[in-house]
């Protein structure tokens, strides 16, 4: 969908893998504040699950017939206050990459309560089709979309992979656009830590992953932590895998 930044479907994470996920069951993106009813209706979504916090959603776009979830997560707050002051300073980019990679951090520690509350959702097979969906579609939904992938089985390279399939919406289309603000400004315009803020680093992603393996002994056990038991996932691998 060429209206919808950032959009694809679970199943090509695992394309030309033997992990089968069914076709147009959960789909991923940025904001689709931009659509209009009848676009949805053409991948015929029923459930949108939206990870923006509230101040992210004053004007979003409220959908005829479509249940809209709305479990913040309140990443893009905190990069703002953390980022913002030191955005534009150069020989920051290790401090910049540290916060943003703490962050991760917190979601695997912080955001159970969301894991459980998606993963209830995608347990019920009339929800479907979903769309999860934050501000870009990058990191609040490559962290659900990564948990949701290790719930299926998928291994961590397939993970990463598809994680870092957000750089050629996102990270590409900026640079084009930071190349022409350069020769603009006669190079005056430093964009080193924007970049590092709109880039999938597979080091974010890994860390998620490490965690979930090394402190809590696999994804089972870090879904039961978040409250969620072996019945539901199961009951979602039905809904999901061929």
């Amino acid at each position: 969908m060429k209206k919808l930044n950032n959009f694809r479907d679970l199943q090509e994470a695992v394309k030309n893998n033997h992990l089968k996920i069914k076709k147009n069951k959960i789909f991923r993106s940025g904001h689709p504040d931009n659509l209009k009813d009848r676009d949805l209706r053409l991948i015929m979504v029923k459930t949108i699950i939206d990870l923006r916090a509230e101040n992210e959603r004053k004007k979003s776009k409220v959908f005829n017939r479509i249940d809209t979830i709305n479990t913040p997560i309140y990443y893009n707050n905190k990069i703002r206050e953390k980022v913002l002051p030191i955005i534009y300073k150069k020989n920051v980019k290790d401090k910049v990459f540290g916060i943003i990679y703490n962050e991760y951090i917190n979601f695997v520690e912080k955001e159970k309560n969301v894991v459980k509350e998606i993963f209830d959702l995608l347990e019920n097979k009339d929800n479907y089709p979903v769309l999860i969906h934050c501000r870009a579609g990058k990191d609040r939904t490559g962290f659900i979309v990564a948990i949701i992938l290790l719930s299926l089985e998928a291994d961590s390279d397939m993970i990463i992979n598809d994680y870092l399939e957000s750089n050629k919406y996102i990270l590409n289309r900026a640079k084009r656009l930071f190349k022409l603000l350069k020769i603009f400004t006669f190079g005056l315009f430093y964009t080193d830590n924007i970049e590092l803020v709109l880039a999938s680093h597979p080091h974010n992603i890994k860390v998620v992953i490490d965690i979930i393996n090394d402190k809590y002994g696999g994804i089972v056990n870090y879904l039961k932590d978040c409250g969620i038991k072996t019945e539901v996932i199961n009951n979602i691998k039905k809904n999901l895998l061929d």
